[in-house]
């Protein structure tokens, strides 16, 4: 509820509640890690990130591409390609893996053009989510390439969609409060 508030020290605070009550819960520490990647508190978000793949392993593809995702931010491109082609590497045995199209986008594998096509052929017309998760990624990326007013384009689309209950939705919205903020164009 904190994080539909924007109330990001609320939310922060709960989420530290409730991992001290079940500490082995990867969802929990998953979403604490967002909120830090929101406020843009790297180190915080890559502990949550971390500690999130180390409980459930067979499950943590978001996890690394949100660590990939801070890597690209802070110019370790090198580092951030490795963890996304890892990623893409295990999930080949899958041809339509959506997650796989998003770290083959990142890492320059699969471009723009093909990444959303990609997008439009794998749901359903009444379900925008994979629509707001490119282009949340997409808008990423552009801040990862200095590119603040494809990033804002980018980041409006995602929250068009409307999709109010995915981390993507809340990270583009956030993202989009701190690019009107610092007035960037």
């Amino acid at each position: 509820m904190y994080l539909q508030l924007d109330n990001y020290p609320a939310a922060e605070r709960d989420f530290t509640q409730a991992i001290a009550l079940d500490s082995n819960n990867p969802a929990l520490v998953y979403e604490r890690g967002c909120l830090s990647y929101d406020k843009q508190e790297w180190g915080k978000a890559l502990t949550d990130f971390e500690r999130a793949m180390q409980l459930d392993p067979r499950h943590d593809e978001y996890a690394r591409i949100r660590t990939a995702l801070v890597q690209l931010r802070e110019g370790q491109t090198d580092t951030a390609h490795v963890t996304l082609r890892e990623l893409a590497q295990r999930l080949k045995a899958t041809p339509d893996d959506w997650l796989a199209f998003i770290a083959a986008f990142l890492t320059g594998d699969l471009s723009r053009e093909d990444f959303f096509a990609r997008m439009q052929s794998t749901y359903s017309r009444g379900d925008m989510t994979r629509e707001c998760q490119a282009y949340f990624y997409a808008g990423s990326l552009r801040l990862a390439e200095h590119d603040a007013k494809g990033a804002r384009r980018d980041f409006e689309r995602a929250v068009a969609t409307r999709q109010t209950t995915l981390f993507e939705y809340r990270s583009a919205a956030r993202a989009l409060r701190l690019l009107n903020f610092r007035g960037h164009a």
